[in-house]
Parts: structure tokens; C-alpha cells; sequence
């Protein structure tokens, strides 16, 4: 590269050679034609395969790999795991322009929504989940968008609505098979009526939400009911029960790393000590 970087047209850097310009790398892709460039996007694929997750998925994805959107949705996963929720959000809407069949569109397009949910977007949220609606091909999905928009709605503060979206959901749910789902319908059940000072029915909903999710196996869903649970006991004023949930809450959390759940509770441990003295 001797040349190039006599000419400016290049510069070392740690990893070998950077354009130096972003025009520069630009007009010289712009020359390359279609089938090298997918070739070159092929290899670059293989290449951070073993090192760099998001690099390999875009390369992969200009490369025309069928299995690109498999890997777009995988690696925004990771990325979320990791807290990254910008760069997930940018690779799954790469593997929905990619995706060609309804179950890749569904798939990612509900993780879309998720995402948008997690970053407070809750409007965009709740139309990321509508349009996946289209692309449900069975009741388990529909299920998961109608789980979805309860959730995004939930943010907004619309009471009646989002119980309406609860029961489009349940009213898909059946008892076998469906315990994760229902496991969440009654923990957000749960939640509309604690925001809304109903007590009773929210220990209810919760205990219902916390037996789905042990059947379920579902550890991450068990921490955030326990957690549920200690909320509506600590509004009864019942510190000693309150304190146990909590305690399992956060055991749960530090356990298998549910970083997100343990910061919302962790100072309730506090606070229920300190009305114990």
C-alpha cells in the first residue's frame, strides 16, 4: 500500500490500512460491480466471523447470504444481552429489509419492538408490534404482539387499552404450552391494577404470573413476578413478606445475572428493612 499512502488515499493504522477519507471509500466501492462486491462481502463475512458478531452479520447480509437475517436477529440478541440496545436496534432493522419469509419478518420484527420498548419509544413500539401482527402465521405469535402491546401501552398510562390488549392475548393462550405467555399476561395484569391501587387483585395476578413461570422454567420471568409480589405486599404494608420476595428477587438476579431486574429492586430490600427497624 506503499503508494496509496504516498498519495493520501490511505493511512496505517492498528489494524492494517484505513481509507482517508469516508468520499475516498466511498467512490471506490461505488466502482466495484455487484457480484465482487458480494463476493468481497462474502469473505469479509468469513472473516470476523470468529471475532466481530455485528460485522460478520453486515457483511454477510451485503454478501445476499440466505441465511443473513437468521444471523442479523442472533446477533442483536447478544448485543441486547450486553446492554447495547442502539446497535441491536440497527442490525435487526437490517434483517428485516433482508428477511423474505413472514417467520424471519415476525421474528425480528417483534424483537424491533422490544427494542424500541426498552429504550422508552413506546408509541413506535406499540406500531413495531401491530405491523409483526401481520406476519403472526399462528396463535403463539399473534399472542406475543397482543403480550407486546399491553407492554408498550402500559407506558403510555392507557388504562382500558391495555387491559383490552391483555385479553386479545389470553383469549389466544390455551393452559399447555402457553405458560411464558401467560406467565406475562398476568404479571402485566398484575402491574394495570397495582398502578391502580387495587391491591388485592394485583397479589392475585401475580401469584397466578409466578405459577406459569415456574412450570414454564422461565427464571428471568420468575425474578421480575417475585419482584411484583414484593411491591404489592410492601403497598400492604406487610415488610417481613415483602422483604422475602424481594430477598428471592434479587438472589435470582445475582445468580444468573438479570442486572436490569436486581437495579429496579435492590433498594426495596432497603426500604423494607427500614420499616422493620
Amino acid at each position: 500500500c506503499d503508494g496509496l499512502v504516498e498519495r493520501a488515499l490511505v493511512r496505517p493504522d492498528e489494524s492494517g490500512f484505513s481509507f482517508s477519507h469516508a468520499l475516498m471509500r466511498d467512490g471506490v466501492y461505488a466502482s466495484l460491480l455487484g457480484e465482487a462486491k458480494r463476493a468481497l462481502h462474502g469473505r469479509a463475512a468469513t472473516w470476523f466471523e470468529d471475532s466481530n458478531a455485528a460485522l460478520h452479520a453486515e457483511h454477510l447480509g451485503r454478501a445476499g447470504g440466505a441465511d443473513a437475517p437468521r444471523v442479523f436477529l442472533a446477533t442483536a440478541e447478544q448485543l441486547a444481552a450486553d446492554h447495547r440496545y442502539e446497535r441491536a436496534l440497527q442490525l435487526v432493522e437490517q434483517g428485516i429489509f433482508l428477511a423474505n419469509d413472514k417467520a424471519e419478518r415476525f421474528a425480528l420484527g417483534c424483537r424491533r419492538a422490544n427494542l424500541l420498548q426498552t429504550i422508552g419509544d413506546a408509541v413506535a413500539s406499540i406500531a413495531a408490534y401491530r405491523e409483526a401482527l401481520d406476519y403472526a402465521e399462528d396463535d403463539a405469535g399473534q399472542c406475543e404482539a397482543w403480550i407486546g402491546i399491553a407492554a408498550g401501552i402500559r407506558l403510555q398510562g392507557g388504562r382500558e387499552e391495555k387491559f383490552e390488549a391483555l385479553d386479545q392475548a389470553q383469549s389466544l393462550a390455551r393452559p399447555e404450552g402457553f405458560e411464558r405467555a401467560l406467565a406475562r399476561i398476568h404479571h402485566y395484569r398484575g402491574n394495570f391494577h397495582f398502578g391502580g391501587g387495587e391491591i388485592e387483585p394485583c397479589m392475585e395476578q401475580q401469584q397466578l404470573a409466578l405459577g406459569f413461570a415456574e412450570r414454564a422454567g422461565d427464571l428471568e420471568w420468575q425474578a421480575r413476578v417475585l419482584g411484583g409480589l414484593g411491591d404489592a405486599y410492601y403497598a400492604r404494608c406487610r415488610m417481613r413478606t415483602s422483604l422475602d420476595y424481594f430477598q428471592r428477587c434479587i438472589a435470582l438476579c445475582r445468580e444468573h445475572g438479570f442486572l436490569h431486574i436486581d437495579a429496579a429492586n435492590r433498594s426495596l430490600v432497603g426500604n423494607t428493612r427500614r420499616y422493620m427497624n
